[in-house]
């Protein structure tokens, strides 16, 4: 089924037709963007890129796929860099019959199924929710596990506190009387955020070192300088930080992406967490259709996520079949207990 097309790695000159095919396709996102995928990499020097292009008989870009990873003891371990969705992206909708277009996409996943098997062994990637057939990946053998994102339609933000459990309204109230809500540049509020943020993800076990928090630093001024960034933040009335929301704009798929939340715990019983996201929305929805708060990492998240009125909305983990392999591979050559391991995939790759 691939003989007709061939998968190689997209040149830097190939850029803007790589782009074009992202801005066009209903996977397309702006992390998947050529600048994006640079920036990444610039800001944290262990990342590699590389940019696969599946090409058509006639040398025409079909489908692409981008893969950051890190070299680990001689593998290449594959990360998504705390970003969306980092599966392949399809050519347009034209309107084909379903047998014409199921037929050409399938030709296209097999082809970049069959390098990235080869090449990538140790591969985990998210789909685009947008992207149900995954059938040429099972025929070589890979899974796909269901996972949920929570997704706002902000065409119907008017109903939207009709949605809202009462609870959250209520605390949403209270917040909104205790706090003052505004957008703030990175520059003049970052400073105050990242010790808030340190201090927050430690809940969920995660520990990041000052490396880290300047490269999320670096990246949230990206996104800010080009205009692809809006940051809420939660003050006292005397000024003092309690929380702030980072949202990314992502108008290939005119969908904004909630992707740092970050309050302090004290907080959290006067309903900062619920006033952040709806603040938020209220913000942005006269300007984008969608709003994705990502899936949920504990039960009580994803009764929080689905009280805030979210439509539920599926897409997959696909793994490839040598990813146990390699795991045990990758202990075995640098003498690590599994624990390490584990550790290793679970911060390298959510």
């Amino acid at each position: 089924m691939t003989k007709n097309c061939t998968v190689r790695i997209v040149t830097p000159q190939e850029y803007p037709v790589w782009d074009d095919l992202i801005r066009k396709s209903a996977q397309g996102s702006i992390f998947l963007i050529s600048d994006f995928l640079t920036m990444l990499c610039e800001t944290d020097l262990t990342l590699k890129k590389v940019m696969l292009g599946c090409y058509s008989q006639e040398g025409e870009l079909k489908a692409i796929h981008a893969v950051l990873y890190r070299k680990v003891a001689g593998i290449s371990m594959v990360c998504n860099s705390h970003f969306f969705y980092n599966g392949p992206v399809l050519p347009i909708d034209s309107g084909l019959p379903r047998s014409t277009k199921a037929e050409e996409d399938c030709t296209y996943l097999m082809a970049l199924a069959k390098y990235l098997s080869k090449h990538f062994p140790f591969f985990p990637f998210d789909t685009h929710p947008s992207l149900l057939d995954l059938r040429p990946f099972f025929r070589l053998g890979w899974r796909a596990d269901l996972h949920y994102t929570y997704i706002w339609k902000l065409s119907e933000f008017k109903d939207l506190w009709k949605k809202m459990r009462q609870g959250e309204r209520k605390k949403t109230r209270k917040a909104q009387q205790l706090f003052n809500f505004k957008a703030e540049r990175w520059a003049d509020m970052g400073p105050e955020f990242l010790p808030i943020y340190k201090k927050f993800v430690s809940s969920y076990k995660l520990y990041p070192d000052e490396n880290k928090l300047r490269i999320l630093s670096l990246r949230v001024q990206w996104m800010e300088d080009h205009n692809l960034c809006l940051i809420v933040s939660a003050r006292t009335p005397d000024g003092i930080l309690r929380g702030a929301l980072i949202t990314f704009f992502s108008y290939e798929d005119d969908t904004a992406y909630f992707w740092r939340l970050a309050y302090d715990v004290e907080s959290l019983k006067d309903g900062i967490a619920p006033a952040l996201y709806y603040t938020t929305l209220e913000m942005i929805a006269p300007k984008i259709k969608y709003a994705d708060t990502d899936e949920a990492v504990s039960p009580g998240l994803e009764n929080f996520k689905d009280y805030l009125g979210t439509d539920l909305v599926p897409f997959f983990t696909v793994t490839s079949p040598n990813y146990p392999k390699e795991i045990f591979r990758f202990a075995r050559k640098t003498k690590g207990r599994l624990s390490n391991i584990k550790s290793f995939v679970f911060h390298h790759n959510k």
